[in-house]
């Protein structure tokens, strides 16, 4: 229900209206970033389909996922893409900047977090059961620590910020590094807070020091039969919870 207020003083259809144009942060000064874990790498090796690769390739399906997001984006105005330097960042970021026809970068700060398997201690299981305790990489032996892991994310993720003020780019990058900046912009103490989907889109809307949550592990473009994209509203032509730091 609306009421009436005096004259000159605000009513609650307009406190609305500016509060959900606040949220949205649509002006023609916003930019917007759009982060993306790299497509599915493959499992093993061709001489040992056992073995984990610390750098692997995309695999197949891997190199499918690539091309569906490339064609998700290319409707799209893209300043530059950016990847980690591990190759299934790169192999997943080249497919995209080919399409595109715009610039690709490989920043070293996007990459993983370290581990030292020489330090692991216990099973796979028992490192979810210890995360689920205490969800800090701190805890888990072998990581590194999760402060400094952060702050090289931020610091990565902020330098690429600061280059396309008022544009769109696109970041390829770890799971790792996407769960870093985006419980840092939420203020979510947990290191790990979701699992994003391989070649997935969480969108960020920033506007000097407002920042937008407005699309969280976005995976539409994998959807089978789908043979065109429109612009949902995460995608403006210009270029949830609203944060500031």
């Amino acid at each position: 229900m609306t009421r009436e207020t005096p004259d000159g003083t605000a009513s609650q259809p307009q406190i609305d209206n500016e509060l959900d144009a606040l949220f949205r942060l649509d002006r023609e000064d916003t930019g917007e970033l759009l982060l993306v874990r790299h497509a599915e790498p493959a499992s093993g090796t061709a001489t040992d389909p056992d073995a984990v690769a610390i750098d692997p390739m995309l695999s197949c399906e891997g190199l499918r996922q690539a091309e569906r997001l490339a064609d998700r984006l290319s409707g799209l105005w893209i300043d530059a893409v950016y990847s980690a330097p591990e190759r299934r960042c790169f192999q997943t970021a080249k497919v995209t900047a080919d399409l595109l026809q715009r610039p690709l970068h490989v920043v070293e700060g996007l990459a993983d977090i370290d581990f030292d398997p020489h330090e692991a201690v216990g099973s796979p299981g028992a490192y979810a059961e210890r995360f689920c305790h205490d969800p800090r990489w701190e805890s888990l032996p072998g990581f590194a620590p999760g402060q400094a892991f952060r702050r090289r994310a931020a610091m990565a993720i902020d330098g690429i910020i600061a280059r396309h003020l008022a544009r769109r780019c696109v970041v390829i990058t770890h799971a790792s590094i996407i769960n870093a900046y985006v419980s840092m912009l939420l203020r979510i103490p947990r290191d790990l807070f979701f699992a994003p989907d391989h070649t997935s889109l969480s969108v960020i809307r920033h506007r000097r020091d407002l920042y937008a949550l407005r699309t969280l592990n976005d995976t539409s473009h994998l959807s089978l039969g789908i043979s065109s994209w429109g612009l949902p509203p995460a995608f403006t032509p210009r270029s949830l919870p609203l944060t500031n730091r």
